[in-house]
């Protein structure tokens, strides 16, 4: 099991996307960056925020920090509470979803993210693939 909100969950994560034959394909023409923006709840005491840089259907570069202003900046904020969080990667949601219950947030253009809605389908599914421990 790997907590959720390290360094080694991202890595996984980073691993697992890169060999998902699904996300190369609907993915290959994102090249772009987004942060996943995890916010703190009553379960998660702080926030965690993994920034993705995406090319060519592969995530070329990531960094997490627990302080936004560390990371580089992305074209896309997609953010929501921990809580939250468990729910999308335990597929009790849907990113899409998450965002018209207002679950999630996103901030940046979303008509160009809409273009890569399989390719986020394909993100969280392959988040649900980790054997995660929550706090």
């Amino acid at each position: 099991m790997t907590l959720f909100c390290t360094e080694e969950w991202a890595e996984e994560f980073v691993d697992l996307l890169n060999n998902n034959k699904e996300y190369y394909i609907n993915g290959k023409d994102w090249n772009d960056t987004i942060t996943f923006g995890i916010n703190a709840d009553d379960k998660h005491p702080e926030n965690w925020y993994l920034y993705l840089k995406l090319s060519g259907g592969k995530c070329i570069e990531y960094k997490c920090s627990e302080n936004l202003n560390k990371l580089p900046e992305s074209t896309f904020l997609y953010y929501g509470t921990y809580s939250n969080w468990i729910k999308l990667i335990k597929s009790q949601i849907d990113p899409i979803q998450g965002l018209i219950t207002g679950e999630f947030h996103l901030r940046g253009p979303m008509m160009k993210i809409m273009n890569y809605t399989k390719a986020a389908e394909e993100m969280v599914s392959t988040a649900s693939k980790i054997k995660t421990e929550f706090l």
